[in-house]
């Protein structure tokens, strides 16, 4: 299991759970995608690994004709029997492309299950989100000296878009000077994958935008990255050839910050659950109540006295119009 996760109930009675007699491998499936290509692409969105790297791993793939096709594995919590044959074999297989393609583990594990043949059993929770353990953030306090700008729409992902630059740094100010490098009406700018950090844009020369701020939580008139990456998203009509020129100023939180964040957000998170259900109760009403009008509604309209008084209902329709 990964470093992150911390267990909360008994790891025995979790293994007992999901592995049998007859299973080797049990796994969970990501969450929010679906194939190692997809993976390639959020590593690079999210700058976990370079494009050198990237590029022999497809390079190796298309070689080899893999065809993406066979899922995802979320590698941080994994049950195997490490005696078996076949365990060992893809297992080495994995380490191998790990050791000469990328660390990124989950770049690599289903070519290897591909490549050997073993059959994984897929848990069907959520990794980050079940009652047998809790996960923490991997996250410190790393120095800001990148960002990342993407010229586009980032759900629609193209590398070839996407650039890396250092910040131009001036007394706790942090500068980007960029030539915008294609026509669009979104720009994604990552400005620090960081967390517990206080921000807040200075000065942005671009006129007529909407600006959308991800990750971030409005707490003691402060915009804060509460989750990584922190970024937002541009919204306007940029031209190529245009200049982007903006400035922010970052300070991170104090340790007693931390701990009031924390509150305000648990408390936060409790409202929201609140209204939620206050909402779904009322469309759980709502729907009940349109039920029982459907139903009183078929009873009248299918009633030999609605069919017998058509005639009489038919003449009144015509004096009202005629009014």
């Amino acid at each position: 299991m990964d470093a992150s996760v911390e267990f909360q109930k008994d790891i025995v009675d979790f293994v007992n759970t999901y592995l049998t007699n007859k299973d080797l491998f049990v796994g969970f499936k990501h969450e929010y995608r679906k194939s190692i290509k997809e993976e390639m692409n959020a590593c690079l969105r999210f700058r976990k690994e370079n494009i050198d790297n990237i590029l022999r791993l497809q390079q190796f793939y298309e070689k080899n004709h893999y065809k993406y096709n066979n899922g995802l594995i979320e590698s941080t919590v994994l049950i195997k029997r490490n005696k078996e044959k076949l365990v060992i074999e893809t297992m080495n297989v994995w380490f191998d492309m790990v050791k000469n393609y990328s660390k990124r583990d989950q770049l690599s594990f289903n070519y290897a299950i591909h490549k050997t043949g073993l059959k994984v059993k897929w848990i069907k929770e959520k990794v980050f989100k079940n009652d047998w353990f809790k996960w923490h953030e991997h996250c410190s306090n790393k120095t800001i000296e990148n960002y990342m700008i993407y010229f586009g729409d980032i759900e629609d992902y193209d590398y070839n878009r996407q650039f890396e630059n250092s910040y131009i740094f001036n007394d706790s100010i942090y500068r980007i000077k960029e030539k915008i490098l294609f026509d669009t009406s979104r720009i994604y700018i990552e400005l620090a994958n960081n967390i517990n950090l206080k921000y807040n844009i200075t000065d942005f020369n671009l006129k007529n935008i909407d600006i959308e701020y991800h990750n971030t939580v409005l707490w003691n008139k402060n915009k804060i990255f509460f989750q990584k990456p922190g970024f937002i998203i541009v919204k306007g009509n940029f031209k190529k050839g245009d200049t982007l020129n903006l400035s922010v100023f970052f300070e991170y939180l104090k340790d007693y910050e931390k701990d009031e964040l924390i509150h305000y957000l648990m408390h936060r998170n409790v409202e929201l659950e609140q209204k939620i259900q206050e909402t779904e109760t009322k469309q759980d009403n709502l729907e009940i109540a349109y039920k029982d009008l459907l139903m009183t509604y078929q009873g009248i309209v299918n009633s030999t006295t609605w069919k017998l008084t058509k005639p009489i209902r038919a003449i009144k329709k015509e004096r009202g119009k005629s009014r």
